[in-house]
């Protein structure tokens, strides 16, 4: 699966650089990495380097998609602050992580770099920014410390999960092409 890969163009590096900031505001925040691949090695060096180790925790590969999810429901906040430059395929694709976010009830942060972005802003299910340090740091402390903006953006969650649903996707689907057959 390529979404348990670690890899520059996800922006894990970013939050790392925060954490040390984030702390300060949030001091009970930690951070959980999910996934492996050649980019840990350089993840885990920051982490290191900003004296992180009881804020990060790296999960590695985790095979069972099910197991992801309990871990996913227990979080906060889904991150995904996608790095904006030409050759991440993330801008030209639709990314499936903002999607599992979205289903396991997580507010997300996302950078305004895949299409989806503009679309969890806009149904209040998180908070699109551009990929610029302050920005991130501050969507991050707006849902960790305003409890009813946070209540919301986790409601907002879980309702626009449900059009990723294989059965309401089939559905509205044989709907239109019932109503095409009709005209």
């Amino acid at each position: 699966r390529s979404s348990d890969l670690l890899s520059r163009q996800y922006g894990m590096q970013m939050i790392l650089e925060l954490l040390p900031d984030l702390k300060e505001k949030i001091p009970q925040i930690k951070f959980l990495i999910i996934g492996k691949g050649d980019y840990e090695k350089a993840l885990r060096e920051l982490a290191e380097q900003k004296g992180l180790g009881g804020t990060v925790e790296f999960k590695g590969f985790i095979e069972d998609n099910n197991e992801v999810e309990k871990i996913l429901c227990r979080c906060a906040v889904g991150m995904a602050p996608y790095v904006p430059f030409e050759e991440n395929y993330i801008y030209y694709a639709d990314p499936g992580k903002p999607k599992l976010y979205l289903g396991c009830g997580l507010p997300i942060v996302i950078t305004r770099f895949p299409a989806i972005a503009d679309e969890i802003d806009k149904r209040g299910a998180g908070i699109a920014v551009e990929y610029e340090r302050e920005n991130i740091k501050e969507a991050v402390v707006k849902l960790l410390k305003d409890d009813s903006f946070y209540k919301k953006c986790r409601e907002n969650a879980v309702a626009f999960s449900r059009e990723f649903d294989t059965n309401y996707i089939l559905e509205k689907a044989l709907k239109q092409t019932l109503c095409l057959k009709r005209k």
